[in-house]
């Protein structure tokens, strides 16, 4: 009887375990799999994605790190510890705690891309980086997740330097299907490259005008004739290289032997006799005065010791474009305008306004292409630039950062100037009648325009009457 006891008060505690370990499953279980709604509710995890939208990565570690605390056992939290040390830490920091985040779940999508990246060459990698370890642990990732968009945006940029574009195609595919690529934002480069000059050289400046116009050309074959190339990319040979092939493009000097004058301002420029002054916009001097010499401090001699290769790239373009040697015109995405003032004086002209794009002028005049902006405002319909132009899944902490509404606010402040130059011209009073209604018939058509760009901008009424 008292084994019979025994017994039964055994099974007792074996059951009440098992229940104990079912519910601790069952609590895990029901946490979505999505990382930003997976601790949907948690204050130190709304705190840390308070300074990660910001892109205040110090304090948001600081952050994260109280959540890996609070859930030593869960793997979004060192993910996401993980996240937020890659912009700012010790690549070998990071990969420690996206190691923790694998040992808890290896299928952890956020943790694989992160893995990647920790090994990707164009980055901050750890020692033993390579492009085939980015590669597998790529492919992991959209395994894992096939609608994450971190990860595509990853195998697009990797297929690219495989020359894949079989493989482009299919990222870029999975980035529109999926959403992440948004419609307004689609629309916007829609947009731009319809108004761009036949065969132009399109320097696009980040994510939302070059992947979107990238997935444009390649998916619905808009503007087959344009070359859009990313201006920070373009400092890795590998990319200038991929580029030339793809475009039929030249280059100053050979893809091959570009790596050899990253170093060396003075060689590169002696080798496509461009004057130093115009190879680093550190220097002070006017596009006027490039040739002439220049007292600059010792400061920026020795910083304009490095060049810069993208710079070196775009501006022997423009001299080659200018000179006849190259026909193709180089334009500037209508997002380029911070990547342009930085840019400053070492460009050969300055850079005028045209509505969709931005293009060298052809003197030194520096008022908009009114023409131009005419031409992109009377093809531009404001109500399909409505929504939020970064995807909810979204997890860049420098795309998150982005207004929302940005893809209505672009073509709205170029359109708002080109209406206001229209309303000056006709208070002149120096023009017949028939020139004052065709400028009026413009004012108003373009001011309905404009009212749909406020609209998708998410601009207030009284801002709109302005």
């Amino acid at each position: 009887m008292k084994r019979r006891l025994l017994f039964t008060q055994k099974c007792r505690r074996l059951f009440a375990l098992s229940i104990l370990i079912i519910s601790f499953i069952g609590g895990c279980s029901q946490r979505s799999s999505d990382p930003l709604e997976h601790f949907a509710g948690e204050p130190a995890f709304k705190t840390a994605m308070s300074f990660y939208d910001k892109a205040a990565f110090d304090s948001a570690a600081y952050h994260f790190n109280i959540l890996t605390s609070k859930h030593p056992n869960d793997p979004f939290a060192w993910a996401w510890l993980a996240k937020a040390v890659s912009y700012d830490g010790d690549p070998d920091t990071c990969l420690a705690y996206v190691r923790k985040a694998l040992s808890l779940d290896p299928r952890n999508a956020l943790a694989l891309v992160l893995y990647a990246n920790c090994y990707n060459p164009q980055f901050r990698s750890v020692r033993g980086a390579n492009y085939d370890t980015t590669w597998h642990w790529l492919q992991k990732a959209v395994e894992s997740d096939p609608n994450n968009g971190d990860a595509w945006i990853g195998i697009y940029i990797e297929a690219m330097r495989r020359g894949d574009i079989a493989y482009m195609r299919t990222a870029l595919s999975r980035l529109k299907e999926s959403g992440f690529l948004t419609p307004s934002v689609l629309e916007l480069n829609r947009w731009m490259l319809r108004n761009l000059p036949p065969d132009a050289i399109l320097i696009t400046s980040g994510d939302m005008d070059t992947f979107p116009s990238e997935a444009l050309q390649l998916l619905e074959n808009a503007r087959p004739d344009v070359a859009i190339v990313n201006w920070s990319m373009l400092n890795m040979p590998w990319y200038a290289g991929a580029i030339a092939k793809r475009y039929n493009l030249l280059l100053p000097i050979p893809a091959d032997s570009l790596e050899n004058y990253w170093n060396d301002i003075h060689a590169f420029s002696r080798m496509t006799s461009i004057p130093v002054l115009l190879l680093n916009p550190k220097h002070k001097a006017h596009a006027e005065d490039a040739y002439a010499s220049c007292s600059i401090s010792e400061e920026d001699r020795i910083a304009n010791e490095m060049l810069i290769p993208s710079v070196g790239i775009i501006q022997w373009w423009l001299i080659q474009n200018r000179l006849g040697g190259l026909k193709r015109q180089v334009v500037f995405s209508a997002l380029c305008a911070s990547d342009l003032v930085n840019f400053g004086p070492s460009i050969v002209r300055p850079v005028i306004d045209c509505g969709a794009y931005r293009r060298t002028a052809s003197t030194s005049d520096t008022l908009p292409d009114w023409e131009a902006m005419r031409r992109s405002f009377l093809d531009a319909d404001g109500r399909r630039f409505v929504g939020k132009a970064v995807a909810k899944s979204d997890l860049s902490a420098y795309r998150r950062c982005l207004p929302e509404d940005f893809a209505g606010a672009i073509p709205y402040a170029a359109g708002k100037r080109y209406v206001d130059y229209l309303r000056a011209k006709i208070d002149t009073g120096t023009m017949n009648t028939d020139e004052q209604k065709k400028l009026q018939h413009d004012v108003d058509l373009i001011t309905t325009k404009l009212e749909q760009f406020a609209l998708a901008a998410g601009l207030n009424a009284s801002i709109r009457r302005k």
